[in-house]
């Protein structure tokens, strides 16, 4: 049976990261490990890692690092799976997701990369909605019609040496660029079972807009100079590089809403739907009108 390794970086996750792990626990997966990586947290969290104890399935190791892409790769280092993920320390695993995809594996032996729908929660543990991700084509990742989600993602070892680990050069999209790297060079099977749920709170990464879209712009441009991808792949890459500005904006008009659509559209046609156009260049600027009217009437 393939071993799988769980991957938690981990820091100042205190109130999340004794979820994280007993969903880990509660797999009860036989032949798994978990290493969880620390960079001296200064809250509850060491007094939450405590609490497991001694487990055989549990590896800590608390020490400075330069951040998340730091610790996720000398996780990686520490591991000896077949399969590898990356969780973070506020997100959880959906009951017997590792059985589900231990199975894929076996039965996909060349695959490099699995992964499946999610949830995302509150901050409480809530259920705020699952969501079912369209179907998979390395253009439309490419393009950012179809996404990873880290929580649901699994990596085959061989996959992860092949390519090489995360990239710390563009640490906010450090993972989307792992699974690039691997969905270029080998198959990836998609199942529609939910796998993993996204915690939803003030402190996680994906508030820091600005930062994720300079470093998924600096990626696309990165790819486009590596020679790795066809013309069609290319086109893919820039309506992505187009869209990633229409999801963490620079400006919120109407306009420039509309022109990053069109631009993404005569790029790659697929990387555009009727839903994202309502949503995009409908419902959020009249989200925005109403906000606007709503504090003109209460001054």
């Amino acid at each position: 049976m393939k071993r799988l390794s769980i991957i938690v970086p981990s820091y100042n996750q205190g109130r999340f990261i004794g979820a994280t792990l007993r969903s880990i626990e509660e797999q009860r997966l036989e032949n798994m490990e978990c290493v969880v990586v620390d960079g001296c947290s200064t809250d509850c969290t060491h007094q939450e890692l405590r609490r497991f104890g001694e487990r055989p399935w549990l590896r800590v190791c608390i020490e400075p690092d330069e951040g998340v892409v730091d610790a996720v790769n000398k996780g990686f280092a520490m591991t000896s799976g077949d399969i590898v993920a990356v969780q973070s320390s506020d997100d959880l695993y959906r009951p017997n997701a590792f059985n589900k995809v231990v199975a894929l594996f076996q039965n996909h032996p060349e695959t490099g990369l699995v992964f499946g729908n999610a949830a995302n929660i509150s901050s409480e543990g809530r259920l705020i909605n699952c969501y079912s991700i369209p179907d998979y084509s390395f253009c439309r990742l490419l393009a950012r019609r179809v996404w990873i989600p880290q929580c649901s993602a699994f990596v085959s070892r061989a996959a992860w040496l092949a390519v090489g680990g995360w990239n710390e050069i563009n640490p906010y999209v450090a993972d989307m660029e792992h699974y690039i790297r691997v969905c270029k060079s080998y198959s990836v099977v998609q199942t529609p079972q939910l796998l993993g749920e996204y915690r939803v709170h003030d402190s996680q990464r994906d508030k820091e807009g600005n930062r994720i879209r300079a470093d998924w712009i600096r990626m696309a441009n990165q790819f486009e100079t590596s020679g790795l991808f066809s013309p069609h792949e290319m086109r893919a890459l820039r309506a992505g590089r187009e869209l990633i500005g229409l999801r963490y904006p620079e400006q919120h008009s109407i306009s420039y809403r509309w022109a990053r659509l069109f631009r993404a559209v005569a790029l790659y046609q697929d990387s555009v739907s009727a839903d994202l156009c309502w949503h995009e260049c409908v419902q959020i600027p009249l989200a925005a009108v109403r906000r606007r009217l709503s504090e003109l009437s209460r001054s």
